[in-house]
């Protein structure tokens, strides 16, 4: 064998995960170094990424706001020790934080926890891949969302590391009903991971089914016992456009732009048609096959996307839950039927989509706001092809005999 044929057979057998993670490494290291000689705003900035000082200003959220909750003020009304004076608008769970003495000081190295947690729950996430698709992920995790997530030590990343050991044990009998309790845990932490129960969906045991309706109750309690908290969250979060996603998105800028557009009514509207016309796809096209863990964790994805996306505006750093659905994705670019450039097509929609979420890409807003639908479409194409396939499976288990 000649040494170029070796070279090749050696990379051909490489864990792409190692790509990944060293454009990963390369990406923060660079911008480290370029932050020391010039600043980190402004290089941050060219990357897509408002950053703010003091650093990790997300975390600094949390951690001032337990100081708050120290000081016997309601960080509710008030955070008097947060840099930017910004009101809490997590569920008041996260202020039991407070009783372990936890606050500001504490910051850079939970942010950093939060980031080792984040990359490491990816490795596992993907599986063994090859080189190319380790591009693929690290083109996704050196993205303006996927960076902004890290660079402000955000809870989302929290979020992320439970899910995603959700949807990896779920197909695994023996651990298999701890996905309802992480499931539970995390939507209790920040109420929206409640869409990740979309991976119901995938479930074919009785025993299974009792699970959800039990996580899907606690919650439901959990919401009734906090519905006073939840007004001054969704109060105290912002609704920046330039830096978000969701159905209201576009009609906002349409409307900034002098145009008649009614907002509330109009992003409604879309929903239902972008609903309809999922229904009208996933009834004339191949049903798709959904593999595991790849389609398990496609369901979460797709549930938090789709869930988020009709809710409210959400900040960018919420697509890193769209690396949920890259796994299957890449599983169908590898076949051989229709589904092999549905696969590819949609991981270059999310791929653009997420490059492109930035306020430094004004010009690209309207672009970028078209892929934002593609994917809510196609997100409630999985989700319809999930229930058909759940609801097929229920109605021949109550047919067979015994």
């Amino acid at each position: 064998m000649s040494v170029w044929a070796k070279l090749h057979s050696n990379f051909k057998g490489l864990d792409g995960r190692w790509a990944a993670a060293g454009m990963v490494t390369g990406f923060l290291i660079a911008v480290y170094i370029l932050g020391k000689q010039t600043d980190f705003v402004s290089v941050w900035a060219r990357l897509g990424v408002e950053h703010l000082l003091p650093s990790f200003a997300d975390m600094r959220f949390l951690t001032s706001a337990l100081e708050a909750h120290r000081a016997g003020v309601n960080p509710y009304v008030s955070s008097p020790f947060d840099p930017w004076l910004r009101p809490l608008n997590y569920p008041r769970v996260w202020l039991t934080l407070s009783a372990i003495g936890l606050g500001a000081r504490h910051t850079v190295v939970l942010a950093l926890v939060l980031a080792a947690g984040f990359y490491t729950a990816m490795m596992f996430l993907v599986g063994r891949i090859t080189v190319a698709q380790g591009l693929v992920y690290g083109v996704l995790l050196c993205s303006p969302p996927a960076m902004l997530a890290v660079e402000r030590g955000n809870i989302d990343l929290v979020i992320f590391v439970l899910l995603t050991v959700a949807a990896l044990t779920f197909d695994y009998r023996t651990v298999s009903y701890a996905s309802y309790v992480l499931l539970t845990l995390a939507a209790i932490l920040k109420l929206y991971p409640v869409c990740g129960f979309a991976v119901g969906l995938r479930e074919r045991r009785r025993r299974g089914l009792l699970l959800l309706a039990v996580g899907l109750a606690v919650f439901a309690v959990y919401v009734y016992c906090i519905r006073a908290d939840i007004a001054f969250m969704v109060a105290n979060t912002p609704q920046i456009k330039e830096i978000s996603f969701g159905r209201r998105v576009l009609f906002e800028k349409l409307a900034s732009m002098k145009l008649a557009v009614p907002v509330e009514t109009g992003s409604r509207l879309a929903v239902v048609a972008s609903i309809i016309m999922a229904l009208i796809i996933s009834s004339v096209v191949k049903r798709p096959e959904f593999s595991s863990p790849a389609g398990t964790a496609m369901a979460v994805g797709a549930g938090i996307y789709a869930g988020t996306f009709v809710a409210m505006n959400c900040f960018n750093y919420r697509l890193i839950f769209l690396l949920f659905l890259v796994p299957q994705l890449l599983a169908w670019g590898g076949r051989r039927d229709g589904y092999r450039w549905v696969g590819k097509a949609f991981i270059l929609i999310i791929t653009v989509a997420m490059l492109l979420a930035s306020a430094r890409f004004p010009q690209f807003f309207i672009p970028k706001e078209i892929l934002n639908w593609s994917v809510f479409i196609f997100c409630v194409f999985v989700l319809i092809c999930l229930s058909r396939d759940a609801s097929l499976a229920i109605f021949s288990r109550w047919r067979s005999p015994g």
